[in-house]
């Protein structure tokens, strides 16, 4: 007789397993028993210094923690119409800055900074 191909060199099937289960050893029974936990000792209270007569020095002053600045008070109508009236003043050409090099002035002068070579 032949022997059909499916089951030629194949094994014969095994029983189905059931799941691996997983237990902690400190949840089961079957773990050592722990010995006593020793009695702790008493800690020794950390000597205090003696009293010292030396004042603390003052603390840094900090911009943050200082009163916020007041605003400025809005300008008054006559204020305000000798800011309109200079506003409205052409500026000669010889006074005009270009805002490039107001810039660049600012720049080189409150940073430090070169041009670029």
């Amino acid at each position: 007789g032949a022997t059909p191909p499916s089951a030629r060199g194949s094994r014969p099937a095994a029983p189905a397993k059931a799941p691996p289960t997983f237990t902690r050893r400190s949840k089961s029974g079957s773990a050592a028993p722990t010995p006593p936990a020793a009695e702790p000792r008493p800690k020794a209270a950390a000597p205090v210094p003696p009293p010292d007569d030396v004042p603390l020095p003052p603390e840094p002053f900090d911009p943050y923690d200082a009163a916020p600045a007041r605003e400025p008070a809005p300008p008054t109508a006559a204020e305000e119409r000798e800011m309109m009236d200079e506003a409205s003043r052409p500026v000669p050409e010889s006074e005009r800055i270009d805002p490039d090099d107001a810039a660049l002035n600012l720049l080189r002068s409150e940073l430090g900074a070169r041009p670029l070579e």
